[in-house]
């Protein structure tokens, strides 16, 4: 059976007051050195049944709790990925198809300044009446 969760961890901002440790000396486990001999009395037991009942089968709880939590947002994530891969190839056409466009704009401006700058010589070369003849004759204008 999966469990079906949102996307979000709630993670234990005191984790770090849990590190795992040694019932008889109180220190971390990890910490190295030799052991020393247990005493086994009913005072010692008892304290290692509440840890093994009591905060260590908390932690391993919490544990499966977050692995279900990212198993279920991976399997989440991993059904999107189609249709954000489909979305972000549209994306990319998209923009692809605007700097197409905007290549085809500045080359337009361009032409136009020289359209205009052929006028302008047109003009100063007092040829008006000419141009203005073979502007109305052409079929371009």
């Amino acid at each position: 059976m999966v469990k079906k969760s949102k996307k979000t961890i709630e993670i234990d901002i005191n984790m770090d007051d849990r590190i795992p440790i040694n019932v008889w000396t109180g220190d971390s486990i990890a910490r190295t050195g030799k052991g020393t001999p247990i005493k086994l009395n009913l005072e010692n037991l008892s304290a290692l049944s509440n840890l093994v009942t009591g905060e260590t089968s908390n932690m391993l709880t919490d544990c499966v709790n977050y692995l279900n939590e990212s198993y279920n947002i991976s399997q989440v994530e991993n059904a999107n990925f189609g249709e954000r891969k489909h979305k972000l190839k549209q994306d990319f056409k998209k923009i692809v198809e605007v700097d197409i466009l905007e290549g085809m704009s500045r080359e337009l401006t361009s032409l136009k300044k020289d359209a205009f700058s052929a006028i302008d010589n047109v003009k100063k070369k007092s040829c008006w009446n000419c141009f203005h003849i073979f502007i109305s004759c052409s079929p371009y204008f």
